[in-house]
């Protein structure tokens, strides 16, 4: 019975519920779309024309190789053994997924709009057709388009692509046209078939699902901006990124199962993944981080900030494989996560103290968050899931300063590896943040007050110091104080790296109310028919 109790606990412990960099390396340009992932390789292409090989485990660098040239397209496979990349020239390469080896390549002299593999061939899309490649570089067809195609998805047996606010269906065979749908344009969703239905998102803020058989409309659920990113259809529902903030679930009916906050929208392909009896999706978002929400309602699970924006992730060896437009390619692993909500990316500040905040998970719960700047000392934060701290810039370099954090879990586990970071900027000419209060312009002889402070996000205000007639104090949003004297008392708010707020109350006396005053009336009656009795 304990056998099995201890078992079972180790198997959550190893679970991947949370992640934390397993490792990571650095490329020479931008990281361009999603890796691809195949027989135990992780393969990143990056936008000066280099694929770049590592093991999914370790992250050990197999190989590199150069396509001599701009890409802008992630690489495909054939199988798991050859590996297709279009330069924007509109050169094919073939390259042997074992030794990095070129196989062989084809100039089409044009510019490369979309790639694709399947079935044993490569299918890439220039400004005005689209041509199938044999692993050996031969064409095998071409079709021609009226107008540019955007990117190429694929089934079994045919291609998908829109072009001039169509989406087409060919055949991967022959690259006849099978039908043409009515839909928007779309430049970086791809087109995703499962179970009979096509979903593609589209630029006017659609995304549409297409009858595989003839090419009719199911329907079309409107967002609030463009479908950049490529729909994901998982379990019962397809899932897909808006850029007007919002990773949508729909049911496979086109009905809105929930919306989550997606900050700053995201352009990215959602992967799903269960543990623990749970379902997850992680995407990227446009302001730079790595997010998790739990499939069935969209709550949030945990976050991770990269160095640099993410871009198109991937699955494999129990672990999410993605690069940035830094150059930057992670690996996220089983282990606990900090990661950090504010400030954003490229803030400026001065010399002063700077007030992060950020989430932390982890199996069985958080016990510890640590922040440091610079690579220097780590200090705990306040709080554990939800933390706090403030860093103090005045011994940084005016210039990028980077903020880590690090969580301990329950069992003891310390997050190890590259951390979550955001770069902001100390700056001499930053302009201090401001604060608002709220506060009564009068008060009563011996009335408690209550003084809210609040920052430019409406956030209580922390670490204050509230000078009151003469008395001080310190602390967090909201303050009390008790007025024990009359007349004008004046104001001051300070905090490091905001602007003072200067004010007054006036305290007035109780008087002597309207009790003392009937006492005084009947008194004065009583005393008055008394004197006329005597006087009788």
């Amino acid at each position: 019975m304990k056998l099995a109790a201890a078992i079972l606990a180790l198997a959550i412990l190893l679970s991947p519920l949370f992640a934390a960099v397993g490792w990571s390396s650095s490329a020479t340009s931008a990281v361009v779309g999603k890796p691809l992932i195949l027989s135990g390789k992780a393969i990143f292409t990056t936008h000066d024309g280099k694929l770049y090989c590592f093991s999914q485990g370790m992250g050990t660098l197999e190989w590199i190789y150069d396509v001599g040239g701009k890409i802008i397209l992630p690489a495909a496979a054939f199988d798991g053994t050859f590996v297709a990349a279009a330069t924007t020239g509109g050169k094919l390469i073939v390259v042997n997924a074992n030794t990095g080896r070129l196989v062989c390549e084809s100039a089409a002299g044009k510019l490369a709009t979309g790639l694709a593999a399947a079935g044993g061939r490569a299918f890439l899309g220039t400004d005005d057709s689209i041509a199938a490649f044999d692993p050996g570089c031969q064409r095998l067809w071409l079709a021609s388009i009226a107008s540019q195609p955007g990117q190429i998805g694929t089934d079994d047996k045919n291609l998908y692509f829109t072009s001039g606010g169509k989406l087409y269906s060919l055949s991967q065979s022959s690259g006849t046209t099978n039908w043409m749908a009515q839909t928007g344009d779309s430049f970086l969703s791809t087109p995703v078939e499962k179970d009979g239905l096509v979903f593609i998102g589209s630029t006017d803020g659609n995304l549409y699902a297409i009858r595989r058989q003839g090419g009719f409309e199911a329907w079309r659920y409107p967002t609030g901006g463009w479908v950049a990113g490529t729909p994901l259809a998982f379990a019962d529902n397809v899932y897909v990124a808006s850029n007007d903030g919002h990773l949508y679930a729909l049911t496979r009916t086109g009905e809105l199962v929930f919306k989550a906050e997606a900050g700053g929208g995201s352009w990215s392909k959602p992967v799903a993944y269960s543990a623990n009896g749970k379902d997850f999706l992680v995407f990227a978002t446009n302001d730079g981080n790595v997010e998790a929400v739990y499939a069935n309602d969209g709550a949030a699970a945990w976050s991770f900030s990269p160095y640099g924006t993410p871009r198109g992730m991937a699955l494999g060896s129990g672990a999410i494989l993605f690069g940035t437009d830094a150059g930057r390619i992670y690996s996220l692993s089983s282990s606990p996560i900090c990661s950090l909500t504010w400030p954003k990316q490229g803030m400026a500040f001065g010399p002063w103290q700077v007030d992060v905040e950020g989430n932390a998970n982890g199996d069985g719960g958080i016990t510890l968050v640590e922040v440091r700047t610079g690579g220097g000392q780590w200090s705990p934060a306040g709080g554990k899931e939800a933390w706090r701290a403030s860093v103090d810039l005045s011994p940084h370099p005016y210039g990028e300063v980077k903020v880590e954090c690090r969580a301990t879990d329950a069992s003891g586990k310390v997050e190890t590896g590259e951390y979550s970071v955001l770069s902001i900027i100390k700056s001499e000419n930053a302009p201090r943040q401001r604060m608002f209060i709220s506060l009564p312009k009068q008060a009563k002889l011996g009335e408690e007050i209550v003084l809210s402070v609040k920052d430019e996000r409406g956030n209580d205000a922390r670490g204050i110091k509230a000078v009151l007639g003469g008395e001080e104090k310190g602390g967090d949003s909201p303050l009390s104080f008790k007025m024990d004297s009359e007349g004008r008392k004046r104001l001051l708010i300070e905090k490091s790296g905001f602007e003072n707020i200067h004010g007054e109350i006036e305290v007035q006396g109780e008087g002597p109310g309207l009790l003392p005053i009937a006492g005084v009336a009947i008194l004065a009656i009583g005393a008055y028919f008394l004197f006329i009795r005597k006087k009788k």
